[in-house]
């Protein structure tokens, strides 16, 4: 797999059926959006595979994967789909694939591919950070008028002239405990063992919390082992009926089962369908029969496979208002019910 970029910084980039990365967007110039025009690879190609990937000098990692399945006999070498990118230029990137008339629209958090992006919530941490730092210089400069207030130290090593004072001052009360409450500050790794009930100085200050808000994010950039992050994943089907019947033939059916098989492993899966008729003259009571093939692939789907609940499943029609062709000799591409599965797998 090749991979190209004009620069060294994070970038978008395409993979289409895991053949080489064509660079879509760089992450490290700002506010930009683009787009780029896909084709096939073969003749009469029936499904591809758009592959997002986040480039930096780390590697590659994917992050989403689009599934193009059921697309019309063309030749190759003619544009069938559209990946557009437009990204903030902060962290976030909306993206969306155009094909056969439908768009399908994804976000990305690209946070930690950009160094110089902040977790949401975090922009409170540096003045977190100076205030902390005002505290420690209001605390030390305290704690120095404190000291120049107090008695001023005997001239020589302060060890020489205790022994010879104490005899006379046992009738004054004892220094202020400045100078000791000092050493520790300067000193002793631990000032809290040292300190009394009755100082007041400020020497917690010297403490500083400031590793603690840092602790919660660092546990988001290192998940536990064992744990895969969820790579989101969609899948397309299409079932084809006969003219004016809602009913699914032995064929579609024989498909759908084994569309439905590709899906057990997906997580949070939801699936969409979407019925369809031919143009006007071809069949009759068009919005109702697409309804009724809609709900005749539901039925099917909750037949083949009884681990989908019918809360996960949504049902539109549209009769025969998004044709994807107008040449009468081909109809029976109209006449049809499409499936979009989409849902999370563990990334590779």
């Amino acid at each position: 797999m090749g991979v190209s970029s004009g620069g060294t910084g994070p970038y978008l980039a395409v993979e289409i059926e895991r053949r080489r990365l064509v660079p879509l967007i760089s992450l490290d110039q700002g506010e930009r959006s683009r787009s780029l025009r896909l084709t096939t690879l073969v003749d009469n190609q029936r499904e591809a595979r758009v592959r997002i990937f986040a480039v930096s000098p780390a590697g590659s990692e994917l992050l989403r994967e689009f599934v193009l399945a059921d697309l019309p006999h063309q030749p190759r070498g003619e544009p069938r789909f559209t990946v557009c990118c437009d990204f903030d230029g902060v962290r976030r990137a909306a993206l969306s694939v155009q094909a056969q008339g439908k768009t399908r629209k994804t976000t990305l958090d690209l946070g930690r591919f950009l160094p110089s992006a902040r977790p949401e919530g975090s922009w409170f941490r540096p003045w977190m950070v100076l205030a902390l730092l005002l505290l420690l210089l209001a605390g030390a400069a305290g704690l120095l008028l404190m000291i120049s207030r107090g008695s001023a130290p005997p001239p020589g090593p302060v060890t020489g002239r205790l022994p010879q004072e104490a005899p006379s001052r046992t009738s004054s009360p004892p220094p202020p405990p400045t100078d000791v409450a000092a050493s520790v500050s300067e000193d002793d790794p631990s000032p809290g063992e040292a300190s009394s009930p009755g100082d007041d100085t400020p020497r917690d200050l010297s403490v500083t919390p400031g590793p603690v808000p840092d602790a919660a994010p660092e546990k988001e950039l290192h998940p536990e082992a064992g744990s895969p992050a969820l790579v989101p994943l969609s899948r397309e089907k299409t079932l084809y009926f006969l003219p004016d019947s809602p009913r699914i033939t032995r064929a579609a059916r024989s498909d759908l089962a084994s569309f439905l098989a590709a899906l057990r492993s997906f997580e949070d899966l939801v699936l969409i369908l979407e019925g369809h008729c031919a143009l006007a003259g071809t069949e009759t009571g068009r919005e109702e029969l697409s309804r009724r093939r809609a709900l005749a692939a539901r039925d099917a789907i909750l037949q083949e496979a009884s681990w989908i609940e019918s809360e996960q499943i949504s049902l539109s029609w549209y009769g025969s208002d998004r044709p994807v062709t107008r040449d009468p000799a081909e109809q029976d591409r109209n006449r049809r019910v499409e499936i979009l599965a989409e849902g999370n797998i563990p990334g590779e």
